[in-house]
């Protein structure tokens, strides 16, 4: 997520995305003055999908005539992601205009976004590594031995973490390693806890401990207090 976005605020700040392109990406039909058309009785076509098709012609010059293929099969191109937009019950015909050669990259997204939205992610990590490279669409391999060499007491080490992961017993493997595992200390961090671990920090500084802030997201409020 942290890619894409850096990718949009590239691609905008040199013009090649605008605000309104990228409020459909995140919005959808929000707030649409679109009116759509009686809708096919198709079952897989939704209303929601039939007024993004409605929106996107009314709003965007470059979707011109897309509504006349929402049932068509609409291929798409980005990257290493190929893909056939396909509405079961469709007509199983090829779309009247070939989308994927007139269309840039994020307005692949953006058609997407309004047909086939659970495909949306996938299309998202090959726009990033067009645009920036792979190496933004790749997680580092990076080990807490290289990391140590960075830190000081001024400079701590963050750990970002997706869900259900931990980072402790690596954590505690490392301390071992460096014959610190009797000054690794941890609290986890919640409500109330604020003064519990700025006694902790404090002892830290004083006995030389390495101190481990666990579920940081659940002490905002402290946070600008350890700032300091």
């Amino acid at each position: 997520m942290f890619s894409f976005l850096l990718t949009v605020a590239v691609q905008r700040q040199l013009g090649f995305i605008t605000a309104e392109w990228y409020d459909f990406l995140l919005r959808g039909s929000i707030g649409t003055t679109a009116v759509p058309s009686k809708k096919p009785e198709v079952p897989a076509l939704t209303d929601s999908i039939w007024l993004n098709a409605h929106h996107i012609e009314l709003t965007f010059p470059f979707f011109q005539n897309i509504v006349r293929d929402v049932l068509n099969d609409i291929e798409i191109d980005l990257g290493d992601f190929h893909h056939v937009i396909s509405i079961p019950g469709g007509t199983g015909h090829p779309s009247y205009t070939h989308w994927t050669d007139i269309l840039d990259n994020f307005q692949k997204l953006m058609l997407i976004r309004a047909l086939q939205e659970e495909k949306l992610v996938f299309a998202i990590t090959s726009f990033v590594r067009v645009t920036l490279g792979p190496v933004f669409t790749e997680s580092p391999t990076v080990s807490l031995q290289s990391l140590y060499a960075d830190m000081n007491s001024s400079t701590p080490l963050v750990f970002v973490l997706s869900s259900g992961s931990d980072p402790m017993a690596q954590l505690q493997r490392f301390a071992v390693e460096l014959d610190m595992k009797d000054c690794l200390e941890s609290i986890s961090l919640g409500q109330g806890q604020g003064p519990v671990a700025e006694a902790l920090l404090d002892r830290g500084k004083s006995d030389g401990l390495w101190i481990f802030l666990q579920n940081c997201h659940l002490a905002t409020s402290w946070m600008p207090s350890l700032e300091k």
